[in-house]
């Protein structure tokens, strides 16, 4: 037969092998042990329903989103699904007995934007299944800035619309969620403005060192086109402002005038001057421009920039003057310089304020919580279509944009893949047949996560409930029954119990019994399923019964569930029928020179039934002294002594029939006439005077009309002698009789 070595046996080998079995079982010898050999290939017809799927999930997807279910078809008992391990495998998850697969990790299109899997089973050999899972490209990164903060130093002095610097961020998502623009999020006015493509930072207004901070800081953000929300991010951007020598000097008071003596003594002071710069770079210097030309004052030299020109009138009299008097005109530059200052010092404080701002857009602050209309329990019919919607789970989450969209997952609980819920919506459908009978109680993990960063997530337990429907057959503990019984069993007596079991509940499992075979020999208790004798049963006129017994559930509303069995009947017999003589009776001619031992007749008796109780013996009642014998088995009756027609022509025997059965056998009788024919004196045969006889009859004569008579004639005496006519022969055979004893032709 050739060496097979593996676990597996080509089916294209199946038959060669089980022909060449057979072959060489034909051939072994007496006493030698034969082999059972015994192929099981129920799955090597099973396959995949595609060799490659191809599915498309989003990035989005958190732990637990459903991706899609993989299946042998047709699927045999007890398969396992599996997936074979790699890098790629360790983002997913398989449920092994549906073929479910789901996210195990969240999903980033920037490592890779597909995943190569293979699916295999527990049942060996080569099959497999190829899975593609495609990522589809979501708004899922944040534009990132090319460094974590900006700096740049301006004079005040430059003007409107010079730039400043340029910020710069990328995107890592493709097409519109990738682009890019900027905008200054500050709650207070600046000088400044930034171009929304670029990123460059312009002035917009002209600086001023003297009444607007020193430094500007503040927030610039990156939008991308992200849609229906965005992502942003944000960077801190501080700008200083250089100090330019751009303001004069200026007098604190002008136009001075006074007296003095003409003895004022040299190196007395006379008055002083004072001047305030807002530039604050160095102190202010001072100088006589004219009217000292005779060098009688003296100032107090120094350098710098110069104010406009001051006059100060000085009068010199003869005499004593009684006190200094100057007078001057106030330029209020000091409580102009002391406005500028606090305009400055309240600039910072807004800063500074700003500083503190919390930006509650960019920033995921808050958790998804669900609505307070979570259920904590909902219940649900086991024959839900699949698709079918369960509930919506209400969740929200009170930051704005990413950070306060919510995804739903189921990431706990769904251990038979027959639930699945919209990862945008959170709609609750069934995913796979309910089956009440396989699980009645699911205890779901439902998970909420945003799509803020960092993820922020929370989870409720759900109970999902499923209610009993009518959709099980009641199933008999066996595919069919049979039970012998004995034909005089009598009526009521219980032969056999039938026994179906329904899964379902309520009224939805209880079963009812019925015969659906038309029978009056057999009934069954509907509530039991036991089967009793309803009628008398004869094995002689039905050995068997096959019956068609019904279970069906009393489902109160809907379509009733039903099952059908069959149950044989085999009545066992019992010895109650008599042997019967076929015919009833006997008549038979012997000749009265017929030797001893001659059988003169055969009896024939029917019994039906079985076994000894069919088994019949003969005996004679009355055997005329001898005269006649009778065979026990056969019934054979034969001469025991010779026959004398001179001394008695008939004799009437009385035979018995009787069966072997026990307890108790049966018996019948009969009757045979015997006629004891003469021999000795039948010497001559009949013969006709005339050769030939001719008669008329007229054509309208009516049927019965005599036409003539015929006579032969017998030489012997007795009854030999007595002659009997009829018409063998000729062309009037059919439309004339003749009487057998006179011979009288009629029309």
């Amino acid at each position: 037969m050739g060496h097979w070595s593996g676990s597996r046996l080509p089916l294209s080998c199946l038959a060669l092998l089980i022909v060449k079995l057979l072959a060489s079982i034909c051939q072994v010898a007496h006493g030698t042990t034969l082999l059972g050999f015994h192929f099981t290939h129920s799955t090597y017809n099973a396959t995949f329903e595609k060799e490659a799927y191809d599915f498309l999930i989003s990035e989005f997807s958190p732990p637990g989103v459903v991706v899609a279910a993989v299946k042998l078809m047709p699927e045999p008992q007890g398969v396992e699904y599996r997936i074979s391990p790699s890098e790629e495998a360790e983002y997913f998850k398989i449920n092994p007995n549906t073929g479910l697969i789901t996210t195990a990790r969240p999903l980033k299109i920037v490592e890779k934007d597909l995943y190569e899997l293979e699916v295999y089973t527990n049942k060996g050999g080569d099959l497999k299944a190829h899975v593609t899972v495609r990522l589809e490209d979501a708004n899922d990164h944040t534009p990132e800035f090319q460094q974590p903060s900006y700096s740049s130093f301006v004079n005040e002095s430059v003007p409107v619309g010079s730039s400043v610097l340029a910020v710069s961020a990328v995107d890592k998502d493709r097409g519109e969620n990738g682009y890019i623009t900027y905008s200054i999020a500050s709650l207070n006015s600046l000088p400044f403005t930034i171009n929304q493509f670029t990123g460059v930072i312009s002035t917009s207004e002209e600086l001023d060192f003297e009444s607007s901070p020193e430094s500007y800081r503040f927030i610039v953000r990156a939008s991308d086109w992200g849609s229906p929300y965005r992502h942003e991010s944000e960077v801190n951007v501080t700008i200083y402002i250089g100090n330019v020598n751009d303001n004069k000097p200026l007098f604190e008071k002008v136009a001075c005038q006074g007296v003095i003596s003409s003895d004022f003594p040299v190196g007395g002071h006379i008055t002083a001057v004072s001047a305030i710069d807002i530039d604050e770079l160095e102190l202010v210097k001072y100088k006589i421009i004219s009217g000292n030309e005779l060098g009688i004052f003296y100032l107090n030299p120094d350098s710098g920039n110069f104010a406009d020109a001051m006059f100060v009138n000085i009068s010199v009299v003869h005499g004593k003057v009684s006190s200094k008097t100057f007078s001057c005109r106030e330029t209020r530059v000091a409580q102009k310089l002391a406005e500028k200052l606090l305009k400055k010092a309240k600039a910072n404080v807004k800063l500074n304020l700003e500083d503190g701002f919390l930006d509650f857009y960019s920033v995921n602050r808050q958790a998804p919580h669900f609505d307070k209309s979570f259920p904590t329990d909902v219940k649900v019919s086991e024959d839900l279509p699949v698709g079918a919607t369960i509930l919506r789970i209400k969740a929200y989450d009170a930051d704005s944009g990413f950070n306060g969209r919510v995804l739903y997952t189921i990431s706990d609980g769904n251990v038979d893949s027959c639930f699945n819920i919209d990862m945008e919506t959170g709609v609750l459908n069934v995913l796979m047949p309910l089956d009440r009978e396989k699980a009645e109680l699911y205890l779901l993990n439902i998970t909420i996560y945003d799509l803020g960063n960092p993820q922020k997530s929370a989870w409720r337990l759900l109970t999902v409930t499923v209610e009993d429907a009518n959709d099980n057959k009641p199933v008999f503990l066996q595919d069919s029954y049979s039970v012998n019984i004995l034909e005089s069993t009598s009526l009521g007596t219980e032969i056999i119990q039938v026994e179906a079991r329904d899964k379902d509940l309520g009224s939805n499992g209880e079963v009812t019994y019925s015969v659906l075979t038309d029978t009056q020999q057999f009934a069954i208790n509907s509530s039991t399923g036991m089967v009793y004798v309803a009628d008398q049963l004869d094995r002689e006129s039905k050995a068997n019964y096959t019956l068609k017994i019904e279970a069906r559930d009393k489902a109160e509303s809907g379509h009733q569930q039903f099952s059908v069995v069959p149950l044989k009947v085999f009545l066992d017999d019992v010895n109650d029928c008599s042997p019967a003589f076929i015919p009833s009776s006997y008549n038979v001619k012997v000749l009265e020179d017929l030797p001893v031992g001659t059988v003169i007749a055969w009896l024939e008796t029917h019994d039906p039934d079985l076994g000894l109780g069919g088994q019949v013996r003969y005996s004679l009642v009355n055997d005329y002294n001898g005269r006649f014998e009778i065979d026990k088995a056969s019934g054979a009756i034969r001469l025991n002594k010779e026959l004398d027609y001179e001394k008695q022509q008939f004799y009437n025997l009385t035979v018995r029939a009787k069966d072997k059965g026990r307890p108790v056998s049966l018996s019948s009788v009969s009757f045979v006439e015997v006629e004891v024919v003469d021999v000795n004196e039948n010497l001559y045969t009949p013969y006709f005077p005339d050769f030939a006889v001719i008669g008329s009859v007229k054509e309208n004569s009516r049927i019965g009309t005599s036409v003539l008579q015929v006579v032969a004639r017998d030489e012997d005496s007795g009854r030999d002698g007595e002659i009997q006519y009829s018409i063998r022969d000729g062309s009037g055979l059919g439309r004339f009789s003749i009487d057998e004893e006179t011979g009288e032709l009629c029309f």
